[in-house]
């Protein structure tokens, strides 16, 4: 599989906010069905890998190739 070492969606999200200087006051979980709510609500198409990826948020490959594997510079 090509990819990259997993990480969690805060490990992202952190940086973004502190950028301008926003301070994170709570998290949330975004539970299945609220998710699917928004979808049905604003009538979001999906693909479906999106889907599958909604459904298995926790789903990670142990085995992946990405530059660093060849030595070379992962960007």
């Amino acid at each position: 599989m090509l990819g990259h070492n997993s990480l969690p969606v805060n490990q992202d999200i952190e940086p973004l906010c502190a950028y301008p200087g926003n301070k994170i006051y709570c998290y949330t979980l975004l539970f299945l069905a609220i998710g699917n709510f928004i979808i049905f609500a604003f009538e979001i198409q999906m693909a479906a890998w999106d889907r599958f990826c909604m459904s298995y948020h926790h789903f990670i490959y142990n085995y992946f190739i990405n530059p660093s594997s060849f030595g070379l510079t992962n960007y």
